[in-house]
């Protein structure tokens, strides 16, 4: 809709995912305003900033170590409905677990968090690198499930993505840099701005929310979204793929290309679902992007 490409809609990524992160800031500014202030001289402070290196290094390493591959190969409908599905279990698990057994919630505020509740919730963000899982998702929910509260699951999930979408959008800045121009700074400040008012209603809207209510609504979305994706999918890629193929017998050049090409459309209509979701924390872009240049490359091959 903007006339960008593709290398320019990753930059206009960087450009809203920054006003996002401006309004996580500005939410818990107090907070992190009374933290750097007494960073130099109160422990609880030094604790609370550690905690929040500790949980941030497993996803610099892993991301550095693994991104191309899990790019490369598990960019495609079926894995993102199955973390969709699997997820949308785990969350119900999660609650059930805290409703039934109170006890096993420990801490109840952030400060109160060890370095080895850090370093765990930091190997949990880690499993958001899996295509259709939310990075704040993950976070919350393996939160709760090492026994943090609802409410300190969240906040240490939001105090969490500040740096790690700092560090991904100046990471992804500097690989794309030869992509700025100065033409594009309105455009960008446009969605800079309205990116940073949506998510501070958002943000604000979830605190309330988390309040008074459980994410078992949230689970049961994610259920049944990935059952209806995976069983279209599954479905759509049989006709062409399997049972088609085999009654009609192709097995010319332009039968296998056909074969190939339509398989391409259907899996391109289906990543625009998942895309459409926009709780697969942010991957749904990138599943139409791997599937798009393969529709590319098989119309582009030589008959």
């Amino acid at each position: 809709l903007l006339g960008f490409d593709d290398d320019k809609a990753k930059v206009f990524d960087i450009a809203i995912q920054t006003g996002a992160i401006f309004a996580v800031i500005l939410v818990y500014w107090q907070k992190i305003r009374s933290t750097l202030i007494a960073l130099p001289n109160e422990k609880q402070a030094q604790q609370f900033a550690l905690n929040v290196l500790v949980a941030f290094l497993p996803a610099v390493v892993l991301g550095l170590l693994f991104g191309k591959a899990i790019k490369a190969h598990l960019f495609t409908p079926v894995v993102v409905a199955t973390a969709f599905i699997v997820g949308g279990f785990i969350i119900l698990w999660a609650e059930k677990r805290q409703k039934r057994n109170p006890a096993s919630v420990r801490v109840h505020e952030v400060e109160s968090m060890t370095t080895m509740d850090a370093l765990k919730v930091g190997l949990v963000q880690c499993l958001a690198m899996i295509p259709g899982t939310s990075r704040s998702g993950a976070t919350i929910i393996g939160g709760m499930l090492l026994g943090l509260s609802r409410r300190a699951a969240t906040d240490f999930s939001f105090f969490l993505a500040i740096p790690t979408l700092i560090g991904a959008g100046v990471y992804s800045l500097y690989k794309e840099r030869a992509l700025l121009s100065m033409a594009d700074v309105p455009l960008f400040g446009v969605g800079l701005v309205v990116s940073f008012l949506s998510a501070w209603v958002c943000v604000r809207w979830l605190l309330r929310f988390i309040a008074s209510h459980s994410f078992v609504g949230f689970a049961y979305y994610r259920i049944v979204f990935g059952v209806v994706v995976l069983a279209t999918a599954t479905a759509l890629l049989d006709a062409v793929d399997g049972p088609l193929a085999r009654r009609s017998g192709l097995a010319s050049d332009f039968g296998a290309r056909f074969d190939m090409e339509t398989d391409a459309f259907f899996t391109l209509v289906l990543c625009a679902l998942v895309w459409q979701a926009g709780q697969a924390g942010g991957h749904g872009e990138h599943v139409v992007e791997v599937h798009r240049q393969r529709v590319r490359h098989h119309l582009t091959q030589p008959e």
